[in-house]
């Protein structure tokens, strides 16, 4: 007979989204530097993601097809990131400034406040080579999370 520990090991190697009554979890950010352009980036992710960045009145969709999307979604610790790798090469990471979440956390749902760091995302409407200007980093974000099952 096999140990539990044996039996569970392969199951803690398989990412959190995949496993069957995944609920998405819901993202809303806004920047909060008021001299400068409004920046937003808000969706859902989950199996299949859905995040839209906004720039002023330029937008950019990333979706599961043009996209994969990480997290770390530990809120009521006090961590929380999301990585977004696109098959364009501009990638997208934000993540919250540990000391400022605020969550509330139960058995079948999460929901945080933070202050969080867009450090790089692909600048919507840019067309060109990849290079520095191809990006938006390093802005500041007032974010609100959420997870529900």
């Amino acid at each position: 007979m096999k140990s539990s520990a044996a039996v569970l090991a392969p199951l803690l190697m398989v990412p959190a989204i995949a496993i069957g009554g995944a609920a998405p979890s819901h993202i809303s950010c806004r920047s909060t530097d008021p001299k400068s352009e409004m920046i937003v980036l808000e969706g859902v992710w989950g199996p299949e993601f859905n995040l839209t960045l906004s720039v002023g009145s330029s937008k950019l969709v990333m979706t599961y097809a043009d996209s994969e999307a990480h997290a770390i979604e530990a809120v009521k610790d006090g961590a929380f990131s999301l990585f977004i790798a696109r098959k364009d090469k501009r990638p997208l990471l934000l993540y919250a400034m540990p000391k400022t979440v605020k969550a509330k956390t139960g058995v079948n749902f999460s929901h945080a406040e933070f202050t969080g760091v867009l450090q790089q995302a692909p600048k919507p409407g840019f067309s060109g080579p990849i290079s520095a200007d191809a990006f938006i980093w390093d802005i500041r974000m007032s974010c609100v999370y959420d997870w529900k099952l």
